[in-house]
């Protein structure tokens, strides 16, 4: 950061750091194989921005969130992980994860080597950790008080409002779970969001279980807290525990949508009368490792002479990718339609290779493509390209962004938002699971609905991702 002297690197000005993963996990625990996807910083900044973007605290009315459906894309940024996250954990043979219970053990432990500006270090979390750990824990700092007998009783009054079909507001009125608005009123329940039909009396579960999940030390007072990773946003995924908590998310969504009226669907929900799917072709897949660089010059200080002689430092690192590919899907329909064509992937045998059954293998389908297509009469192929899916590239670096907006005020060049890069979505890089160097087969889901409203068809087809 001074400027002294540093090895340049394919012809690279500035510092290149060479990653190399330390042990975080044991070797008992088949987790270790995972450190390519718990590592990778997309699905870091993949939760980081969509957390960012809704904040538990955050109050709908008056931030002006009442349509955006927040509780809804709550479950299905969760969904959308866990689908992700037992796809990469099949490519290693490795069993589904376990439910979240209050007196389950921890089995993996977590040593995130992270440190704090001020030098201390992140909380790490022993081997076969209880989750009771914290029954005989004696703590003044009230947030954090009985954590675990807070948690109980937030489950405990959780399960009881699914049993009666109803909650409690703060004034003691009662509000039906299943009308129109039942399950954003849930998922703001289960996330503990101001939206909450009674924030005192259903509680910020979430808080309290991070906390429980992190064997984070129990603050004295509320000026010194040492947080765990599970409790930042920015480091949550990589503790393999919290995918614990992030399944128990999704099955509570889950509990909520079996225990609704007429939660199954219809054929006639399920028809798009005159519009078929005949068939789909897929190219081979491929995955594999290829080195990425990221920029951390807008993390470290700089001299006065930054714009004359910048100082760069970055990171480089094996992170998966696959080689591109396309698929077509052939529709038929009977007349002109704009319809809506989403595509998902998911696996086709379990960790034991047995069939899974689509009633059991549902939640495990992960969407990679949504698009809005305009059917003619008659036949039509749809072609689409990996680069054309419903995923996030690779951002642009901060460094570049300053270039590319300095050199549109001096007039030097054009500045072009294409509006490629999102803030937080799928990462292309993880449109596929690693699969296998023998390939494993997999599965595409395709749904064709109309524009407006309506459900679709759909097909599976199967195509084995080949590690290479």
């Amino acid at each position: 950061m001074h400027h002294t002297e540093y090895p340049k690197t394919d012809n690279y000005d500035g510092y290149t750091i060479y990653d190399n993963f330390t042990e975080k996990y044991s070797h008992v625990y088949p987790e270790e194989f995972l450190s390519y996807f718990l590592e990778d910083p997309s699905m870091m900044s993949t939760y980081y921005y969509w957390q960012l973007f809704y904040p538990f605290w955050m109050d709908s009315e008056e931030f002006n969130l009442d349509k955006d459906h927040r509780g809804q894309i709550f479950y299905a940024v969760h969904q959308m992980l866990l689908a992700k996250y037992q796809s990469e954990r099949l490519s290693f043979h490795i069993p589904p994860l376990p439910r979240l219970t209050e007196d389950m053990t921890l089995e993996p432990g977590f040593h995130p080597k992270l440190d704090y500006p001020n030098g201390i270090q992140f909380p790490s979390r022993p081997d076969h950790t209880h989750l009771n750990w914290q029954r005989d824990q004696r703590n003044t700092y009230y947030n954090f008080t009985n954590s675990y007998y807070k948690v109980s009783d937030y489950a405990r009054r959780m399960r009881d409002a699914l049993s009666l079909g109803f909650v409690y507001t703060h004034s003691g009125e009662k509000v039906s779970l299943f009308d129109k608005n039942g399950l954003e009123l849930f998922a703001n329940l289960l996330e503990g969001t101001p939206n909450s039909p009674d924030i005192e009396y259903y509680g910020i579960m979430q808080m309290y279980i991070r906390h429980i999940l992190g064997h984070a030390p129990t603050p004295v007072d509320k000026d010194h807290i040492i947080p765990a990773a599970v409790e930042h946003y920015e480091t949550a995924l990589r503790d393999p525990v919290y995918w614990y908590f992030v399944k128990w998310i999704v099955f509570y969504i889950q509990e909520y949508k079996m225990r609704e009226p007429h939660h199954y669907y219809t054929v006639k929900d399920l028809q798009f009368p005159g519009v078929k799917i005949e068939s789909m072709q897929v190219d081979r897949l491929v995955t594999y490792f290829d080195y990425s660089y990221t920029d951390l010059s807008h993390a470290v200080y700089y001299n006065h002479k930054y714009e004359t002689e910048p100082f760069h430092v970055r990171v480089r690192q094996q992170r998966l990718n696959h080689k591109p590919f396309t698929y077509t899907i052939n529709v038929h329909s009977d007349y002109a339609v704009d319809a809506v064509v989403r595509v998902y992937i998911g696996p086709k045998y379990d960790a034991y290779e047995r069939l899974i059954d689509i009633n059991d293998n549902r939640l495990n389908f992960y969407l990679i493509d949504k698009f809005v297509q305009n059917l003619p009469s008659g036949k039509t192929p749809i072609v689409r390209s990996s680069k054309q899916t419903f995923t996030v590239s690779d951002k642009t670096s901060y460094w570049q962004l300053y270039k590319r907006v300095m050199g549109a005020i001096k007039g030097t060049e054009p500045f072009v938002v294409d509006g490629s890069e999102t803030y937080w979505g799928l990462s292309n890089r993880f449109l596929l699971p690693i699969g296998t160097s023998g390939g494993l087969p997999y599965q595409f889901y395709v749904i064709v609905t109309p524009h407006v409203k309506g459900e679709g068809v759909e097909r599976f087809q199967t195509r084995p991702i080949i590690q290479g």
